[in-house]
């Protein structure tokens, strides 16, 4: 979810299930696909299918790249013309292989590189990796490969850094940008629901994390907001994972 650049005027441009909207609080418009309609088929608007769309980002005001999950391939949306193409990957056939003809196995993440605008990073769930691709190039690269990175699903890029924080299945790893290092910032190999400090809470499924300040990321799943204060190295919890409305405290922790 971030800011519609094609539409502006306080539209957000979001993705749901297998399709993806825009709305401004009043208003909503279908750009892509149907939510419920899963599938493969390049078309325009929502004659298109996908199979699970769970990241994007807008490469320029009027271009979207399309990480289409269970395709097992990156797509591109023209906002002018509503119409998409096969991108990167192999549609419909998963697999690991970079280069120039690239696999990938479900991938699920992508963002811009906040040090190289003109580099992407995805996160290929199915390969335990994050890898990266050049705007407009085909080729795919690996950043990061590891047995550790169970699943990489979210993923979040400290502005000053570059330094890219990722979330798998129970746990929040950092790669620092510098070296390409891989460390575990908190949860471990075994789920749970666990606030506490660093090395002792635990993490069940979440999905997706955001940087709000220098130190804090919020990580999203399961019903439930969590943060992560890397400053007290303190794992906290604002939503309870109970159905309902409660106004937190979040700017205290900031």
């Amino acid at each position: 979810m971030e800011a519609d650049l094609y539409k502006g005027n306080g539209y957000i441009l979001y993705s749901d299930g297998s399709g993806m909207l825009s709305t401004n609080g009043r208003q909503r418009h279908r750009i892509v696909g149907q939510a419920l309609q899963d599938g493969y088929r390049e078309g325009t608007g929502e004659d298109a299918m996908f199979d699970q769309i769970y990241g994007f980002v807008q490469t320029k005001k009027d271009y979207v790249y399309i990480v289409d999950q269970k395709n097992h391939c990156l797509r591109s949306l023209s906002r002018v013309t509503s119409k998409t193409k096969a991108f990167t990957g192999s549609c419909k056939k998963s697999g690991y292989l970079d280069g120039t003809k690239p696999l990938f196995n479900e991938p699920h993440s992508i963002i811009r590189d906040v040090k190289n605008s003109k580099r992407y990073m995805v996160t290929d769930l199915g390969n335990n990796a994050v890898r990266y691709i050049m705007d407009g190039s085909t080729t795919a690269s690996t950043y990061v490969k590891s047995s550790n990175l169970i699943k990489p699903r979210g993923m979040s890029q400290h502005p000053r850094t570059g330094d890219i924080y990722v979330i798998t299945y129970h746990a929040l790893f950092k790669i620092t940008y510098s070296n390409r290092r891989l460390n575990l910032v908190t949860g471990s190999s075994t789920k749970g629901l666990v606030n506490s400090v660093f090395k002792q809470a635990r993490f069940s499924y979440p999905s997706e994390i955001a940087r709000i300040s220098d130190h804090m990321l919020i990580v999203a799943g399961g019903r439930q907001l969590r943060t992560i204060n890397e400053r007290n190295q303190q794992v906290g919890q604002i939503c309870t994972g109970y159905l309902g409305h409660k106004d937190g405290g979040l700017m205290e922790q900031l």
